[in-house]
């Protein structure tokens, strides 16, 4: 399925109105907003479709030619069990008499009918326009954001270790995934420095992952500071602080501000944690 649900909801949901349009029309469009999440996340087609023009168009983030709104084409999607869960980011919204134009961030997932995830981040412009009273999409243009992409693996695989998902973890790293760094508080030589390289496909990375998460008294937390994300290709480099603790058995382990640089690749299009250097700070 292609990810035209997804670039529905981006598309359609519009936020709060600036000082050019009148009170009613920001509770318009906030009210737009809410049905157009709730009705996409609970795969509600008729809901969902009311939130559209007719011949409404758009961009997709595949790269494909213009495409019309489908009603039925997404109808049949829902009641097959399409949906999502997302939320919005950095929404901006001008209103302009009877129309609107909308740029933000979508971060979340969406749920194919077959039950497939695609997770990531979608950054879209839109614009609205009323007509009878309401709120619809005339035109949308939505694409992955690399950024928020490559950010969301590493938060992600941070996530895995605290619900102790051994697969999530996994699924975050490249083919092969090399760690290397030194203890905190200890110099910064990198001569002195240990390593570890991880082959998470294999049955035996995937089972070390599971027994070493299973093993009892353990816990784990861990906050993250972005600080820095470059792009270059299919390669990202993402810096930043994290602040934590961890505990195994008796042995308890905390650290603070801890400078950390992942290092991602695209595989499949999708970005994948090849390598990390720890405690450079």
């Amino acid at each position: 399925m292609r990810p035209n649900l997804v670039a529905g909801l981006l598309v359609s949901v519009l936020g709060f109105a600036t000082a050019t349009a009148s009170a009613d029309d920001v509770a318009d469009v906030e009210e737009a907003v809410r049905a157009t999440l709730v009705a996409h996340n609970a795969g509600d087609a008729e809901a969902f479709n009311a939130q559209f023009v007719a011949g409404a168009s758009g961009f997709f983030g595949d790269g494909s030619l213009l495409e019309q709104h489908d009603p039925e084409d997404l109808s049949a999607a829902f009641e097959a069990g399409a949906h999502s869960e997302l939320e919005i980011t950095d929404l901006n919204v001008e209103v302009h008499g009877s129309t609107a134009v909308v740029t933000c961030y979508f971060r979340g997932a969406w749920i194919a009918p077959n039950g497939n995830r695609t997770e990531g981040s979608w950054r879209y412009s839109a614009v609205r326009v009323k007509g009878d009273g309401a709120w619809r999409v005339l035109n949308y243009h939505f694409s992955q954001s690399d950024v928020h992409a490559a950010q969301e693996v590493v938060a992600r695989y941070h996530k895995s270790f605290e619900d102790r998902d051994a697969a999530a973890a996994a699924a975050c790293r490249a083919e092969t995934y090399l760690a290397s760094g030194k203890s905190s508080g200890e110099p910064g030589d990198p001569t002195r420095w240990s390593g570890g390289a991880y082959v998470p496909s294999s049955r035996v990375g995937l089972e070390a992952l599971s027994a070493g998460m299973a093993m009892g008294g353990r816990s784990y937390q861990n906050q993250i500071e972005f600080l820095h994300t470059s792009l270059n290709g299919q390669t990202a480099v993402v810096v930043v602080n994290e602040t934590g603790s961890s505990t195994l058995g008796d042995e308890e382990n905390s650290w603070e501000n801890a400078r950390n640089i992942w290092y991602l690749t695209k595989e499949d299009g999708e970005w994948k944690i090849a390598a990390s250097l720890h405690n450079l700070k």
